[in-house]
């Protein structure tokens, strides 16, 4: 797609949250971007143009489990989708994944 430079994606199982970006941005160090928003959730792996982390859902991995929590579920994914999202968004637009020497 034209003028994407950067994408991020998340994926949720019954015990973990899966978050991957990758950019094309010369002037983004995604490792960076990772550890300012989300250094305190796990270990990131990664380099300038790509990072991902695992975080683990803990008590909440129960509401994944149970096949009669739709509703609390659906509130779980949509609150997991804005908190990464947004601390994503925020943190590349503060300029905290500028590159610089680590």
């Amino acid at each position: 797609m034209e003028g994407i430079s950067t994408a991020l994606v998340y994926a949720v199982d019954t015990s973990n949250i899966y978050v991957y970006a990758t950019s094309n941005n010369i002037e983004v160090n995604l490792t960076q971007v990772f550890k300012k928003a989300f250094g305190h959730c796990g270990n990131i792996i990664g380099n300038s143009s790509y990072a991902s982390i695992t975080i683990s859902l803990g008590l909440f991995g129960v509401i994944t489990r149970s096949s009669n929590n739709t509703g609390s579920r659906e509130l779980m994914l949509d609150t997991i989708k804005n908190s990464i999202s947004s601390r994503f968004s925020k943190t590349i637009k503060e300029g905290e994944g500028k590159l610089e020497n680590e």
